[in-house]
């Protein structure tokens, strides 16, 4: 749908696109379960959106306008994302986001050419946590090494998510130590 066919009231009503940020097995893809279930209830527009660097590579490649600033936001890929009478779309994205620089192409890539609400989840899992869950599923040692090599990354006192990164908020959380359905309660109304 090209940007000038979008209703106006839809382009100033900003998306919010949360970006959940944590090394593989940390709990992303089940806290972007939840946060999507949670919003759905609630009565929002709520898409989960898994992100894996091939999805990223084949996003570059289809579109690569949405990496110049600016530039075609008229065909932006999320241009035309559903409005409901429930308010904003609220995408919860499961990516690959541990640098700085990962989570920056993503906010690129994702560029919908409208006011976004971005919100970032920290989850600070412990490393010991992460092996444990990873080990619930395949495991390998390879999985082990994905999971040290992001945690290393997300330690990295150049690579620590940041609200300067363009998130409105930027929540920290540590699933080991809750139950999953209590770091949402107060958040999303």
């Amino acid at each position: 749908m090209p940007l000038g066919s979008v209703p106006e009231q839809a382009m100033t009503t900003p998306l919010r696109f949360h970006v959940l940020i944590g090394p593989p097995s940390s709990g992303r893809t089940t806290l972007m379960r939840h946060l999507v279930g949670r919003l759905k209830a609630g009565g929002r527009n709520a898409i989960g959106l898994p992100i894996t660097e091939q999805h990223l590579k084949e996003l570059e490649a289809m579109f690569p306008w949405s990496l110049l600033a600016g530039k075609a936001a008229a065909q932006a890929p999320l241009a035309a994302l559903p409005m409901g009478g429930g308010g904003p779309v609220e995408l919860v994205i499961d990516g690959v986001a541990t640098t700085r620089a990962q989570r920056l192409r993503i906010m690129q890539i994702l560029d919908p050419g409208r006011p976004v609400e971005w919100i970032g989840w920290w989850l600070h899992t412990p490393l010991e946590t992460c092996h444990r869950w990873s080990s619930r599923g395949k495991t390998s040692s390879r999985t082990h090494e994905k999971v040290d090599h992001a945690f290393r990354q997300l330690t990295d006192r150049w690579a620590l998510p940041s609200i300067e990164e363009g998130f409105s908020a930027l929540v920290h959380l540590d699933l080991s130590l809750i139950h999953i359905s209590e770091p949402t309660r107060p958040i999303i109304r």
